[in-house]
């Protein structure tokens, strides 16, 4: 089906989104997943790094909002370690390719940092297609550095079911390597509650590493935050690795029927915990290897409960 009308900002989307993008409306009352496309608005604040291809900016069970902030939105290769492709190789002053967006230049000698505010050299574009609470989205990007893809992303919602579905599907187009890592930021927010002691994730992946800061409790499959979260904190969870049968995560208010378990069907290579004075971030990190003319899928899936 054609690309369907931009709908208002107002019904549920965060106070920031401005109408450069479009909100495109899923499921029913009871389950409305909002989803943005192109996804633009929040690039002034964060510069080019988060995937363009769609974000579900607000879950509303019953009119509850589940999400703030940029709600599900996607990033790949956010490590100096593992930058995004052909960044190591590119002198300054030359482009690199990040996955999601297009052709960024590189300025200078530095390690990659994934907040930097790096020119776009080239936006890849996108194209989106709607069925009744599906959406598939898709971008190609093809670039001199050799690195190319074709890239699309899948959205489907039970709202019977409130079981949202993100199928993600690249193929390597170019004549090099893709040594992707992805993730979703996941910045939950569950009945609209700023996050405290009620909040409470548990995983089925170990959580051996011990959080920095002191801010969250733990257990070996569980952690909370100790009080109320004035200010942002983060503890990343290098050693955490799991497979994909263990790609599996609650997140819950204990004294609140509100919930949302995330699965996924690849192995877990990293974790990471991210929290504000808005939101609540459990980010499951997978790394995908693909050579020349290889496709790859995988997929993300949200359960939300309200009773």
């Amino acid at each position: 089906m054609p690309l369907v009308s931009p709908m208002p900002t107002t019904d549920g989307a965060p106070a920031g989104l401005i109408n450069t993008d479009q909100i495109l409306h899923l499921g029913t009352p009871q389950c409305a997943v909002l989803v943005a496309c192109p996804v633009t608005a929040c690039v002034a604040q964060y510069g080019p790094r988060f995937d363009r291809l769609g974000a579900v900016y607000q879950v509303l069970l019953n009119g509850i909002p589940m999400l703030a902030r940029e709600g599900l939105i996607d990033e790949f290769n956010i490590s100096a370690d593992l930058p995004p492709p052909g960044y190591k190789d590119a002198a300054p002053g030359s482009p690199f390719v990040k996955v999601g967006v297009g052709e960024l230049n590189r300025p200078d000698d530095e390690p990659y940092r994934f907040s930097g505010a790096y020119a776009v050299r080239q936006a890849a574009p996108i194209a989106l297609r709607r069925e009744i609470n599906q959406l598939s989205i898709t971008q190609s990007c093809a670039s001199v550095t050799g690195y190319s893809y074709r890239y699309t992303k899948n959205y489907r919602l039970d709202p019977v079911t409130q079981t949202l579905v993100i199928e993600f599907v690249m193929t390597n187009t170019g004549q090099q390597v893709l040594a992707l890592e992805h993730y979703n930021h996941n910045w939950f927010s569950l009945g609209g509650r700023q996050p405290d002691a009620t909040y409470r994730l548990t995983t089925r992946f170990p959580l051996a590493h011990a959080p920095l800061g002191g801010w969250l409790t733990q257990a070996p499959h569980s952690l909370a935050p100790r009080a109320v979260m004035n200010t942002p904190a983060y503890a990343p969870y290098p050693t955490v690795s799991a497979p994909a049968a263990d790609n599996w995560f609650r997140l819950e208010l204990t004294d609140s029927p509100l919930a949302v378990e995330v699965s996924g069907n690849f192995p877990v290579s990293r974790f990471a915990q991210y929290a504000d004075p808005t939101s609540f971030c459990p980010e499951v990190f997978g790394v995908h290897h693909l050579v020349p003319c290889q496709s790859a899928s995988w997929t993300r899936t949200y359960v939300f409960h309200c009773d």
